[in-house]
């Protein structure tokens, strides 16, 4: 693990490019791939959130990591410190992240940064890399709560963002994973096959399973959902196209919503039977 942490990059970069050219030999759904279809562009948008996010890591996340583990309000006994407690770690990290994403298809303010990751127009890999880095900072404010309070250490806030960033990566992913192996998964962990129900374009449908790592918190607390993609489905947002980069990297700050301004563009929302 020790070695997993200190090549990260190396080791991330070489996820994306393994989950991404799984895609290419056989996708699952259709996923549009060149120049005319717009999929190069595409992939190329959400190539450049990914960088950017890799580059204001150091700078933006990691010191708000650094500093609330270093807050020792209470000190943790050595046993504390085992594969074990890691484990727990992890879990309790993974619950805040769910209620962070939960919260952020509720409250306007949050979903203002979140709704940059849905307006995608497809599904796959690449998708796990369309986060703006305002949602980064913002989630790791609220992660910073549990930290502080289990008292939990760096390193293990740092396996778990490496963990989220894996596992990110592969439930976004359009790999044709074998039904019975992905069924296996799903018991433990989030699948592309439950998390893409997240990115219909269909509210219901997108207000649901919002795990990151494991399943189980949706079945918990009343957010899982068991739809089936299909070949019909429209994968973005009812009210929104897919945006421009630099539309994607400024929509946040601007006063009026994006629903509002579609509307004022005489966009038509999405409808679905499905």
């Amino acid at each position: 693990m020790n070695f997993i942490l200190s090549h990260e990059n190396y080791f991330v970069i070489g996820w994306l490019i393994a989950m991404f050219s799984l895609e290419q030999i056989k996708q699952r759904f259709f996923v549009p791939m060149n120049i005319r279809d717009g999929g190069l562009y595409r992939w190329m948008k959400n190539g450049v959130f990914g960088a950017v996010n890799r580059l204001l890591g150091p700078i933006l996340m990691l010191p708000i990591i650094m500093w609330v583990t270093a807050v020792d309000i209470w000190h943790r006994p050595e046993w504390m410190f085992d594969i074990p407690m890691l484990i727990v770690d992890i879990m309790i990290l993974d619950l805040s992240s769910y209620w962070f994403h939960r919260l952020s298809h509720k409250i306007p303010f949050l979903w203002r940064f979140h709704e940059i990751h849905h307006l995608d127009s497809a599904f796959d890999t690449t998708t796990g890399l369309r986060i703006h880095f305002g949602e980064l900072v913002l989630q790791n404010i609220f992660r910073s709560v549990p930290i502080v309070a289990f008292s939990i250490p760096l390193k293990a806030a740092l396996i778990f963002e490496t963990i989220l960033i894996v596992e990110g990566l592969f439930h976004h992913s359009n790999i044709c994973i074998p039904e019975k192996l992905e069924s296996v998964l799903s018991y433990i962990i989030v699948t592309p096959n439950r998390h893409c129900v997240h990115h219909h374009a269909v509210v219901r449908d997108t207000d649901s399973n919002y795990g990151f790592i494991f399943f189980w918190w949706d079945k918990m607390f009343g957010s899982f959902n068991r739809a089936k993609r299909t070949n019909t489905w429209h994968i973005g947002l009812e009210y929104a196209p897919d945006l421009g980069l630099m539309e994607l990297l400024i929509s946040p700050f601007i006063f009026r919503k994006l629903k509002k301004r579609m509307e004022l563009k005489g966009y038509k929302m999405v409808k679905e039977a499905s």
